[in-house]
């Protein structure tokens, strides 16, 4: 007679064996890793980069598309039936700490990345659209943030509007 311990393992490789192993960073097939290049169109924020690139991993699990970039959870989009997705990205960060001694109230800032695009391909080998950051005053006083105090930003709430191309890097 064999043991219980040695029944419930043996009960527990085989549920494992028979459901897989789960990739929770990269969910369901995998797409590849895409180069992403960005060029402006318009900011209402001052300076802003005229161009970018970087590499995101993309994976696509039923109608959900999983955005994978360095070692952060996937951010997820659904791609609709003509094979367009939006995925929100949200973050707050302090600027500037509150000092209540000094009687500076700090900065918070918020930011959200949007990307609105179209998939090309089945599976997607590609993609066109358009990523918009968009920066407000979370709490506290942000002007010091602002171009005309040597900050980043000329206006808060401003925007800044990439068209967006990216394709699929060979492996």
């Amino acid at each position: 007679m064999r043991s219980p311990l040695v029944a419930l393992v043996a009960l527990v490789a085989l549920v494992t064996a028979c459901a897989g192993t789960r990739d929770t960073r990269e969910p369901g097939e995998k797409l590849g890793t895409f180069a992403v290049n960005g060029s402006l169109l318009g900011t209402t924020c001052g300076k802003a980069a005229p161009t970018f690139r970087y590499e995101v991993r993309l994976s696509r699990e039923g109608n959900t598309l999983n955005w994978v970039q360095g070692s952060t959870v996937p951010l997820q989009g659904l791609i609709d039936e003509a094979g367009r997705v939006r995925v929100v990205a949200e973050l707050d960060v302090v600027v500037a700490k509150a000092d209540e001694r000094a009687g500076a109230l700090g900065c918070t800032m918020h930011r959200t990345d949007t990307l609105s695009a179209t998939l090309q391909g089945e599976p997607p080998t590609s993609f066109v659209g358009a990523l918009v950051y968009k920066f407000s005053a979370k709490s506290g006083d942000c002007a010091g943030q602002l171009a005309s105090a040597g900050g980043e930003f000329s206006t808060l709430p401003c925007t800044m509007t990439y068209d967006v191309k990216a394709a699929v890097l060979p492996q």
